[in-house]
């Protein structure tokens, strides 16, 4: 039986539409799947653990994923540039999303798991079609632009445990009218919320000691 799915295996397959894995795959390889531009559905096995970077990137037919709670890893930008993934649901067994891992789709909604401690850089940067995002308390880390370019992004709920609002975490987002910023934020970074051009109000709490430029 087939374990493993290997580094670029079936990259650019232009015609691939469906992929159907067997319970015996864990492991999909970084860019197995990249560039199948006309792939529209994917169903992922209960055993998979691991998807490798870039596994799915660029795959721009893709509407919706759905990663079992089998899988404890999902690579960097493994879903980046899926320009009409729509819907993505994560699992609650991963504690990091990763560095773009939706970099560049158009998601309507993300439920991000109690589970996750980190979000890395770029991880929604460019996601076009988000509005709101409530990052759970879980959360202690989030990673540089993460949420930047947000066109429609009107609301952002920080996690209580963060410390610092990293470069460009807001950038961009024309639209974003509200965001908290949790007592437990010591440090803003550069261009944090610049250009955030519909912001009428924010409150700094007396925790933060340092504010980048601009």
């Amino acid at each position: 039986s087939v374990v493993s799915i290997g580094e670029r295996a079936f990259s650019k397959c232009s015609s691939l539409t469906k992929i159907m894995f067997p319970n015996s795959v864990t492991n999909i390889g970084n860019e197995a799947f990249a560039e199948c531009s006309a792939l529209t559905e994917v169903i992922l096995s209960n055993s998979l653990t691991e998807i490798g970077e870039c596994a799915f990137s660029k795959c721009s037919n893709l509407t919706e994923v759905i990663i079992p709670n089998s899988v404890t890893k999902i690579g960097e930008y493994a879903f980046s540039e899926c320009s009409s993934l729509k819907e993505a649901v994560l699992p609650n067994t991963i504690t990091k999303l990763e560095n773009g891992l939706f970099w560049g789709c158009p998601l309507s909604e993300i439920v991000i798991p109690g589970t996750v401690t980190e979000i890395g850089e770029y991880a929604f940067q460019k996601c076009s079609n988000l509005t709101e995002v409530i990052i759970p308390d879980s959360v202690t880390a989030i990673g540089e632009c993460a949420f930047s370019v947000c066109d429609k992004l009107e609301k952002i709920k920080f996690s209580n445990k963060i410390t610092e609002i990293e470069l460009g975490m807001l950038w961009m987002n024309g639209k974003l009218t509200e965001v908290i910023i949790p007592n437990s934020v010591t440090s803003i970074g550069q261009s944090a919320f610049e250009e955030c051009s519909s912001l009428t109000e924010i409150i700094i709490p007396n925790s933060v000691t340092e504010i980048g430029e601009e």
